[in-house]
């Protein structure tokens, strides 16, 4: 089988891309902010040859979580982002090894800039990932829009 050539990036001790192994990775479906109940989801996932987790932080109260969590368990921890730049800024602070999040939600391109440059300063990978549900609405709106905007005369 043929591979495609990618950059090898770290992801906490975890070499990904480039010429490494596929690395096995799960998420918890537990609230991120319940620590003893994420934790012991995340052992047993160990247990079964996890070797990254992924997390929800949906709040600040999620993104604190990640510091008590990464001190109980054995694998990089990747913080899934959504809507708010401020929690991808708690989790960076947390000692989150990765951040995944959707630029499309996460605010202005100042916001975005920020939870950049502060994984740039932490050497912190990011995973860019895009709803296509969310996108296909925007699109759609765009092109009513478009096509409706002289004779309604205002925006989406």
């Amino acid at each position: 089988m043929e591979r495609n050539q990618t950059r090898k990036i770290m992801v906490g001790n975890v070499a990904i891309g480039g010429q490494n192994k596929v690395v096995i990775q799960s998420m918890c479906n537990t609230k991120t902010k319940e620590v003893e109940n994420t934790v012991k989801q995340i052992l047993e996932l160990e247990q079964a040859g996890c070797e990254i987790i992924r997390v929800a932080c949906l709040d600040m109260e999620d993104a604190k979580a990640i510091l008590k969590i990464k001190e109980q368990i054995h694998i990089p921890i990747v913080a899934d982002i959504h809507f708010d730049y401020r929690i991808a800024l708690e989790a960076i602070k947390a000692g989150v090894d990765k951040v995944r999040i959707n630029p499309g939600n996460i605010g202005s391109k100042d916001r975005i800039k920020m939870v950049v440059d502060a994984c740039k300063q932490k050497n912190i990978p990011i995973r860019i990932g895009v709803n296509a549900r969310l996108s296909r609405k925007r699109f759609i709106r765009k092109i009513w829009w478009k096509t409706n905007s002289k004779s309604h005369g205002r925006k989406c």
